[in-house]
């Protein structure tokens, strides 16, 4: 939504003789025709006042925004860039050709701008410059044009103050995303450990389970043997009989222990 605002307001501070297509042809101003606004966290900017709307200098709005390449950012983010003869810095009686903006493409480099100080440029724009300029600037002005221009600058206003609160916002969110993210990771460490844990439990489970029944199948053979010599042995001492009678008992009773606690 914040782009479909800034195209209209675009195309009402869009500058006289400027095309959406780009264009060069100059004018040429007195330095009583240039503003400069000073902030100690920002330097300076130049404003041209022209035909009733203001025309900020691109490399100081660059400049103060963070922007390391001049332009590259007016290429990608501006779309009425245009370019004025004004006096020399070191000679009066020469001219520079400097690139210069109209607020629509001054709010795009502000929204751009990954300058963490961008917020507050934007409220000394808002709250400082823009007035001063709109002061001297449009004395005698219409007043409905005037009423017009205060809407158009509280509404960009609170878009920019949506903007910051979303971008604060997808901040938090990825933060959250990168935590999340690192305790699901950790998650899976554990859970892939207790696997490999798990499956070596299994195996010696398995293994257990197989020496087992190997015993009892030798206690069975043992039991099978024992049988078959008692029933071999015609007569024998009846101690011998009790003794054999014991042991073969016992075994039963083992066995069948052996037996219950495989069943469990």
């Amino acid at each position: 939504m914040l782009d479909l605002f800034s195209i209209h307001f675009f195309v009402t501070s869009l500058p006289p003789h400027c095309s959406t297509a780009g264009e060069t042809t100059t004018r040429r101003y007195k330095v009583t025709e240039i503003q400069t606004y000073t902030n100690a966290a920002f330097g300076s900017v130049r404003v041209l006042y022209e035909d009733g709307k203001p025309l900020f200098c691109g490399a100081d709005a660059c400049k103060a925004l963070g922007y390391s390449n001049q332009r590259d950012a007016l290429n990608r983010h501006c779309r009425y860039v245009v370019k004025r003869d004004v006096p020399h810095p070191q000679s009066v009686s020469k001219t520079v050709t400097m690139n210069f903006l109209p607020e629509g493409d001054l709010y795009r480099l502000i929204t751009h701008s990954k300058l963490p100080s961008a917020g507050k440029f934007e409220r000394w724009v808002f709250d400082e410059v823009l007035p001063a300029i709109r002061k001297n600037g449009m004395y005698g002005a219409d007043p409905a044009e005037l009423e017009r221009l205060r809407r158009s600058n509280q509404a960009l206003r609170d878009w920019f103050s949506l903007l910051a609160d979303s971008k604060r916002n997808l901040v938090s969110l990825q933060k959250s995303m990168t935590n999340v993210r690192k305790a699901r990771g950790e998650a899976k460490g554990r859970y892939m450990a207790a696997k490999a844990d798990y499956g070596k439990w299994c195996d010696l489970v398995r293994d257990f389970e197989e020496l087992t029944q190997q015993a009892q199948n030798d206690i069975n053979s043992y039991i099978d043997q024992i049988q078959i010599v008692a029933m071999a042995t015609p007569v024998l001492d009846e101690d011998l009989n009790i003794l054999l009678d014991d042991m073969a008992q016992n075994l039963l009773v083992s066995h069948g222990k052996a037996g219950e606690k495989s069943g469990d």
